[in-house]
């Protein structure tokens, strides 16, 4: 019995390995060859969503100014984020990958910064969600702070490098999910945002209506939040225009 085992031990680590030479190398490990099922479901989906319609590519490629390259890195060394990582992502789908997925991933690809019209431009691929900078008369006007303080420190440092170096005269979160806010410090210090009003006492813009938080920092509902920038000491999330979901 023991013999057996043994046998069928080594016909299992052989069928393996042979599966293992017919595999594919790919990001994130092995992949097998398409069977014939995933073939016809894929061509099935090029065919049925004219996968071959440029007009998508030519908005997201409009108003582009330029690219980041290299990585992201965090004060220990670490790599957060790799802007050339997805540089695989061109021309055809492999036969493994859904050929809209494809796509949108094609899409998504065109990131950097890119104007949209005259004094507004926007910061796409830094993160999962986009910085918008709309050019006041004494700074940037930012709408959202992506997720964390190194991504949009690292996107706000880029716009600097392309348009100049402004500065953050106020920062506006268009709601309370944390991948618009949650790199509130990459964007402003608690140094330069205003004690302008007294302790909990902020203007919000709710659903077009200005709307006065109450003093425990709740609305009832999740409003949007403008928080005028000084360069004069202040303290953000201590009651100074903080938003805390209501």
């Amino acid at each position: 019995m023991k013999a057996k085992n043994i046998l069928n031990l080594a016909l299992l680590t052989a069928l393996i390995s042979m599966t293992g030479c017919t595999k594919n190398s790919g990001v994130g490990g092995t992949a097998s060859d398409a069977t014939p099922t995933t073939l016809a479901a894929n061509a099935q989906f090029a065919k049925d969503l004219k996968l071959d319609d440029p007009q998508d590519f030519e908005d997201a490629k409009r108003g582009f100014v330029a690219k980041p390259t290299g990585k992201l890195l965090a004060a220990d060394g670490s790599v957060l984020y790799d802007y050339d990582a997805y540089q695989f992502i061109k021309g055809q789908s492999p036969d493994t990958v859904n050929p809209s997925l494809w796509r949108h991933a094609r899409l998504n690809a065109e990131i950097g910064l890119f104007k949209v019209t005259d004094g507004i431009y926007q910061l796409r691929g830094f993160d999962v969600a986009n910085i918008t900078l709309i050019e006041g008369k004494t700074g940037w006007i930012v709408v959202d702070a992506l997720t964390t303080r190194e991504s949009s420190a690292a996107a706000m440092a880029f716009a600097r490098q392309h348009l100049g170096d402004k500065p953050v005269t106020a920062l506006v979160f268009s709601h309370s999910h944390i991948d618009h806010f949650g790199g509130a410090l990459g964007v402003v210090t608690p140094q330069e945002v205003s004690r302008t009003q007294r302790a909990g006492d902020c203007t919000h813009r709710i659903h077009g209506r200005s709307h006065q938080r109450k003093r425990d920092g709740g609305h009832g509902h999740g409003p949007s939040l403008y928080i005028p920038v000084r360069a004069r000491p202040g303290t953000l999330g201590q009651g100074q225009c903080g938003h805390r979901p209501g």
